[in-house]
């Protein structure tokens, strides 16, 4: 019996040391991750001479070459098929269909884990260029950002942020055969930029709800990028044209049927996202067109358009849209193009980041800690934005200014929580535990995005039962892992938990930790110090673990306790 209870202690023993150097090893590795990541991206980048010098051939080499002349159809192709071979561990293709000429529709995406499409909590904004055939400046610019990024990667802070918080989708043809034939419409002679789902009544004049019905006629090009939208959660985007040098967003269309101000549900967000475009850019605000309103304009106030891509996808994909008129005349000389690579440099990039990180974010989890599908809307907005069924992550581009969150999922408590976006562009972070909803059975699923305020809700109602607030930079870590609070406590100075439990809410936190939340009735504070890492809640994985090897050091010392007495009897 002896040896018995010897050989049981003795194997408990040995678990607990493999679970401890499991805990300690990985716990070290994670932090040696973080650690190398920002001492790489915490090296402020100086002016960039490469794109400054790009005109005259003394910039990156292939920059160079994107900023020289317009790419023909095929060397557009061959370039970006050059381009994922020479920055794979950054990229990838995609082609999401054919033009009418048979042309391939290509998008090149970018972001540390495109390379194998593995999915990350990061919001992803797109670009589309050349939309128009006789407006082909997007193409060459966003071979430029692209060949931008891959250089600067490991040196310039905003682009490795830009790779690590955000996937970007670079489309940068969206009408190739009006490329080749120098011709504004597609190969059928169509509008692209009017060949999207009507969002208004032609009739009544009211606003359509989404789904939006589909027109039956729409163009090989529409129809794939419909389908591109639809296959990825887009935060927002943007589509690049030219004729004028302004930041143009919705509405497009005018429920009144005339020229006029056309305010859409998020029409100070809108804002907010064209003057981050115009005020980044090196001459839009002093456009003498636009000089008055500071390089921005409602669409319909400009002039009236029907069947819009930016009215479309802002409707029934729940993604803002603006539209960027970069250039005041079509199909600029070549030599122009490195000088207006220059002029949107800043714009291109601030741009997404205002979209996607500085305004409010977070994760939705269910009390046993499982990624929620929830609508995220705004008191007192008809919209919504839907959070992922793979992490329960959300992205709500907001105006800076003080809000009312609701969160609500079919089959859960809805919970709110008040939040103060900051005007200095790092966004908020809040996070939702909702709790189950014993009059309705959990089944968790998305609704339709619906400017109307007909938006699908859930039927329970109640208060918040776990939620976090805390501000984060624009610099975010795409990995999931979960590092325990007194691993955190390792990554920062001054870190202090006032909890009963240690524990916080879920989902990545990066940056500077203001914040005070409530989880399972316990308070927890942070002083404002940069956490490098991501936490969970009390059902963090390393929490976890740490109770485990307790338990079996709890369990060893009964047993040895108990042969040792055996053995004195």
């Amino acid at each position: 019996m002896r040896d018995r209870s010897q050989k049981q202690g003795m194997r408990l023993t040995l678990i607990i040391l493999i679970l401890h150097a499991a805990v300690i090893g990985r716990a070290a590795s994670e932090k040696d991750q973080y650690e190398k990541f920002f001492e790489r991206a915490s090296k402020a980048s100086e002016p960039n001479e490469d794109v400054r010098d790009a005109g005259a051939g003394k910039a990156h080499p292939p920059l160079a070459r994107v900023l020289a002349r317009y790419y023909s159809n095929e060397e557009l192709v061959a370039h970006l098929e050059d381009y994922v071979k020479r920055c794979s561990s950054i990229s990838r293709l995609q082609t999401i269909g054919k033009s009418v000429g048979g042309q391939p529709l290509t998008v090149l995406i970018l972001g540390h884990g495109a390379r194998n499409a593995d999915p990350q909590p990061k919001p992803a904004f797109r670009y589309v260029g050349n939309m128009h055939g006789d407006e082909p400046t997007g193409r060459q610019l966003l071979l430029g950002l692209a060949e931008w990024l891959c250089a600067r990667k490991d040196q310039d802070f905003e682009a490795a942020r830009m790779l690590e918080s955000i996937e970007l989708h670079l489309m940068p043809t969206a009408n190739p055969d009006g490329f080749e034939n120098h011709l504004r419409n597609n190969g059928n002679g169509r509008d692209l930029n009017r060949d999207f789902p009507e969002v208004l009544n032609q009739t009544s004049g009211e606003r359509i709800p989404a789904p939006l019905p589909l027109r039956g006629s729409e163009q090989p090009e529409t129809a794939a990028i419909m389908a591109w939208a639809s296959s990825r959660s887009f935060v927002a985007s943007a589509s690049m044209h030219e004729g004028a040098l302004v930041a143009n967003f919705p509405w497009d269309a005018n429920d009144h049927g005339e020229k006029g101000y056309a305010a859409a549900p998020d029409d100070a967000a809108f804002r907010f996202l064209a003057e981050a475009y115009a005020q980044a850019h090196a001459k839009m605000v002093q456009a003498p067109e636009f000089a008055a309103t500071g390089g921005i304009t409602n669409g319909a106030e400009w002039y009236e358009v029907h069947g819009s891509m930016q009215d479309w996808v802002y409707v029934d994909r729940q993604c803002m849209e603006v539209t960027l008129e970069v250039s005041e005349r079509k199909w600029p000389h070549e030599r122009t193009l490195a000088d207006l690579f220059n002029d949107n440099l800043q714009a291109l990039l601030a741009l997404p980041f205002a979209a996607a990180l500085a305004g409010a974010s977070g994760f939705v989890y269910s009390t046993d800690m499982e990624p929620l599908v929830a609508n995220i809307s705004v008191t007192g907005v008809s919209t919504y934005v839907t959070s992922s069924p793979t992490f329960g992550d959300f992205y709500r581009p907001l105006a800076p200014g003080n809000y009312e969150l609701v969160a609500e999922a079919e089959g859960y408590r809805s919970a709110r929580g008040s939040i103060e976006v900051p005007a200095d562009g790092i966004g908020v972070r809040h996070n939702f535990t909702l709790a189950v909803d014993s009059t309705h059975k959990p089944q968790p699923k998305s609704g339709s995005s619906d400017t109307t305020g007909r938006a699908s809700r859930s039927a329970g109602q109640g208060l918040t039962t776990s939620l976090s607030t805390n501000k984060v930079p624009l610099l975010g870590i795409s990995d999931t892992t979960v590092i325990s609070a007194s691993l955190s406590e390792q990554l920062t100075e001054e870190y202090v938990v006032n909890s009963t439990d240690g524990s916080s809410g879920p989902g990545p936190q990066v940056g500077h930790l203001d914040a005070a939340w409530s989880v399972g009735g316990s308070t927890v504070t942070g002083s404002r110090k940069e956490l490098r890492g991501t936490q969970r809640g009390t059902d963090g994985t390393l929490t976890w673990l740490t109770a485990v090897v307790a338990a079996a050091v709890l369990v060893a010392w009964a047993v040895r306790r108990r042969a040792r007495r055996r053995r004195m009897w």
